[in-house]
């Protein structure tokens, strides 16, 4: 094992906790998040908020859409239960 491998699970460790941390969250939170995921790639911390913020605008309404499918299909698969004791 190089140390490339290392880096890269360095890499996909801060990736997974930056995602569960910041699920769900607004921008600014998952703008940090991001920031500090893209801070292990050794890019400055600068550039890497100028790269999230000219992609914020596309990625921000598709999670949005997410969010709000992910509740509602959940809100149905809990319901569905539900019907059949009230019966």
């Amino acid at each position: 094992r190089g140390l490339g491998d290392v880096y890269k699970r360095q890499v996909l460790v801060g990736s997974l906790l930056a995602a569960l941390a910041s699920a769900g969250a607004p921008a600014i939170a998952a703008m940090s998040m991001m920031s500090m995921v893209l801070g292990l790639f050794a890019l400055p911390i600068d550039a890497s908020i100028i790269l999230i913020l000219t992609v914020l605008a596309i990625i921000d309404p598709i999670l949005t859409v997410l969010n709000v499918y992910v509740t509602a299909t959940s809100t149905v698969i809990i319901a569905k239960p539900l019907e059949k004791v009230g019966n």
